[in-house]
């Protein structure tokens, strides 16, 4: 009976964690356009130069910087859902955390060999790795079945499909161009 009931905790513990490495995983790509696009390669490789000179403990600091920053807004947002203004409050949690994600992917990125070098901040990206992949493989039979369905939903509606199943097409496509 226990085991009925620890299931879909865990796959709701598995899905929130993948969602967060989602976001992580999804604006890499937009943050390198970015800084491409606006011709900050220049500065982004100052900026990686000047950040590789720093003492680590430094750098670790920089890296938690963001997230720090912001937990006074993302507190304020909650503080605005808990009053009653759950659309006002829920956007600006999101900006606040999509804000922070970006930064954070930015530094990570520019920092990540030197931070690999502390054995303490290895031993946590190696753990937060496996717990990535644990999450996928919780998740599979899930996905599995969701795919399936879709398969027969597809089969179903046939060669006239709806704007939403092509909507949702051009998601899944974006998403897998996104994770290669």
């Amino acid at each position: 009976m226990i085991r009925k009931f620890l299931k879909p905790v865990w796959i709701f513990l598995a899905l929130l964690f993948l969602l967060e490495a989602w976001l992580w995983d999804l604006l890499v790509p937009p943050i390198r356009a970015l800084i491409e696009r606006i011709g900050w390669l220049r500065i982004k490789q100052r900026l990686g130069d000047w950040l590789t000179t720093l003492p680590r403990w430094l750098i670790v600091c920089i890296f938690v910087l963001p997230d720090t920053i912001l937990l006074p807004v993302k507190l304020g947002a909650l503080w605005l859902v808990a009053q009653g203004h759950v659309i006002v409050g829920t956007g600006l949690f999101v900006v606040a955390k999509t804000l922070s994600l970006g930064i954070t992917v930015l530094l990570f990125e520019l920092c990540r060999e030197r931070l690999l070098e502390l054995a303490w901040f290895r031993w946590i990206y190696e753990t937060i790795e496996a717990a990535r992949h644990w999450a996928h493989r919780q998740i599979a039979p899930f996905l599995d079945l969701v795919r399936f369905r879709m398969a027969a939903i597809r089969a179903f509606v046939g060669p006239t499909r709806s704007r939403l199943f092509r909507i949702i097409e051009r998601i899944r496509e974006r998403m897998r161009q996104n994770r290669h």
